[in-house]
């Protein structure tokens, strides 16, 4: 009997909560079990859009067609190069355009009749008169 007695008091000491590394793993279990019982934290982030010549904010029913447009936009790079190109070449024929015009203005300035009023021509005249008398 007293065996048994001894055997059950030496189990008792072995179960004793108050052991250093027992009462950890109970504070950690205890807490692992509760952050598993919470649901899982979300984090979430609010934009707002805003037009730059009203400063108001854009409904989220437009958001779809705003961002739709943006992406048809940036997607075809292809447009963009292909305007950068048209925009070549019209500024190389403008240049073109430009300096035919000033050849045009030059060869009309040549062509030009100039009628210069001069002393001559007054006593040319007068010259002319007294022949006539």
């Amino acid at each position: 009997g007293a065996a048994a007695g001894a055997g059950a008091a030496g189990s008792d000491a072995n179960d004793d909560s108050s052991a250093p590394g027992t009462t950890a793993s109970n504070a950690a279990s205890s807490i692992l079990n509760s952050w598993q019982s919470q649901t899982p934290m979300r984090v979430e982030d609010t934009f707002v859009i805003r037009d730059r010549a009203t400063q108001q904010a854009i409904d989220n029913d437009d958001l779809d067609a705003l961002a739709r447009a943006i992406l048809t936009a940036a997607k075809d790079p292809l447009n963009t190069h292909s305007l950068k190109g048209q925009l070549e070449e019209l500024e190389i024929e403008n240049m073109a355009l430009a300096d035919r015009v000033l050849a045009l203005e030059k060869m009309l300035e040549d062509r030009q009749v100039r009628v210069v009023p001069s002393s001559s021509a007054s006593s040319f005249s007068k010259s002319e008169r007294d022949k006539k008398e």
